[in-house]
């Protein structure tokens, strides 16, 4: 009964994935440059009253198209954190970046290709810890098709013992017009550790992002190894002048799709590209490190 039961409501998703509209997929007006973001605002939803109440806001300090201040407002903290950002341009894009995030102490090195991020390294508390990320691009545009992580921590109290992990993503991204229409992520474990290698598994599945003209987010679903497969997440915006305004994540549950976050944009006058513009709302919408992709606008 309780695999009937699973079949079902595997169904049932399915269903609701297709007679559900994909999220309204207006182009921006023709001469409108996305524009950089001033403030980002997410809200969650309150279980007991139903409504929309603040979570965080990002507000952005931008200096040559890039931001060099970044400071977050958490409401239900009632706290304040900000990062900053240190860059080196060539040309007019960046070459390399040193950040610092006062929240965790964590100092990032980032290295550019083409103007996209390229090396991206981490040293966490007193250097003890250090990840690296290392992506490939495809065609030298901005959307790689495989990440290389590499993690390595030493024991201060015994520096001849040492931890050291090596992870390869393959993500396939299909292209039109310089923006992403859809992405798989089909990552392996190359090496954990030790002198053993893994077999080639990735997390418990392949996932899967469509996207609509302007290269934002529509969908998610995931074909697993073990477990239903199907829909995981749909994406709804709201434009005006081309720009996003708003923007929701809904996801499935018993009684359908439900909203569970929401993100409201304001922007400044400054212009960037749109497949910055692109990266930066799905950072949003998918985070800037999942399962899926890795959304670095900056």
């Amino acid at each position: 009964m309780k695999k009937w039961s699973r079949l079902l409501c595997t169904a049932l998703t399915l269903a609701a994935l297709l007679i559900v509209p994909p999220a309204r997929a207006e182009k921006n007006v023709p001469g409108l440059t996305p524009r950089l973001p001033r403030t980002v605002t997410e809200y969650g939803v309150n279980y007991e009253t139903k409504e929309w109440v603040p979570i965080r806001q990002w507000t952005y300090t931008c200096e040559n198209g890039y931001p060099v201040r970044v400071d977050c407002l958490e409401y239900y903290l009632d706290a304040h954190f900000f990062t900053t950002h240190k860059y080196v341009f060539e040309n007019g894009v960046p070459v390399a970046r040193e950040t610092y995030d006062g929240e965790d102490n964590c100092v990032t090195s980032v290295e550019y290709l083409n103007g996209w991020p390229y090396v991206i390294t981490r040293r966490f508390g007193n250097g003890n810890a250090v990840g690296t990320d290392y992506f490939q691009y495809a065609n030298g545009d901005g959307w790689f098709t495989l990440v290389l992580h590499e993690y390595n921590a030493t024991d201060p109290d015994n520096p001849d013992v040492e931890d050291h992990a090596e992870e390869a993503h393959a993500v396939s991204v299909t292209v039109s017009n310089g923006l992403p229409v859809h992405t798989v992520n089909t990552g392996m474990y190359a090496h954990w550790g030790g002198e053993t290698k893994k077999e080639w598994l990735r997390f418990n599945g392949t996932y899967t992002v469509i996207y609509d003209a302007d290269g934002i987010a529509v969908s998610t679903s995931a074909v697993f190894r073990r477990g239903p497969d199907g829909a995981q997440d749909l994406f709804e915006v709201t434009r005006q002048n081309g720009l996003v305004t708003e923007a929701m994540a809904l996801c499935p549950q018993d009684t359908g799709w439900e909203a569970v976050s929401k993100y409201v944009f304001t922007y400044t006058e400054e212009e960037m590209s749109p497949a910055r513009y692109a990266v930066m709302i799905n950072s949003f919408l998918l985070g800037e490190e999942n399962n899926y992709y890795y959304f670095f606008w900056y």
